[in-house]
């Protein structure tokens, strides 16, 4: 079965508040000046910037937050679709299945046949492909039979071949090499 990794769900859901982001300032900004404060966690917002969150008149932009959490030492908020979006080809395919407004996003670099399940999580399988119904012919009547020995290999170590990215006689090759 192909993995599955969760990239990110909830990203607008914080379990922080705002007071709690005002606390964290204020924690980290006790006995330092703006300039002292801003170098401290890293900022990419100016004095200005953060003075105006400190007074109150702005709130925390998302970044703000994020920078509060990590120089608290709070894992960082789960990315936005638009920050795991940022991280895609610019020319990738956009697909829609059904009418309904989606509220699912799947990401594959695989190619081929897959099947998806997504009965509360998601599952993939890579699909085998179609079988032919046109069977070759094994045995021609009167021809010789061919007497070479022929290595079989299990379509499980087929399939660990093609991951390594090897075919059967470089993974030979390699056996041989090792045996020197």
């Amino acid at each position: 079965m192909t993995p599955v990794t969760l990239i990110t769900a909830n990203a607008t859901q914080d379990e922080q508040t705002d007071a709690d982001y005002i606390e964290m300032y204020q924690e980290l900004r006790e006995n330092r000046s703006l300039d002292q404060f801003v170098g401290a966690i890293a900022s990419t917002y100016s004095k200005a910037q953060w003075s105006k969150y400190g007074r109150g008149d702005i709130p925390a932009t998302r970044t703000m937050r994020q920078e509060l959490r990590a120089a608290v030492g709070i894992a960082p908020l789960p990315p936005t679709l638009h920050e795991v979006a940022d991280g895609l080809d610019p020319d990738t395919e956009v697909v829609q299945v059904g009418d309904a407004s989606p509220n699912r996003m799947i990401l594959t670099g695989l190619t081929g046949q897959l099947v998806l399940s997504l009965d509360g999580s998601v599952a993939v399988v890579v699909a085998e492909a179609p079988k032919s119904l046109v069977t070759s012919v094994t045995r021609h009547q009167g021809a010789k039979r061919d007497k070479r020995h022929r290595l079989t290999v299990s379509a499980d170590n087929v399939e660990w071949l093609r991951e390594q990215g090897w075919s059967a006689d470089e993974a030979i090759d390699k056996m041989r090499e090792g045996m020197k």
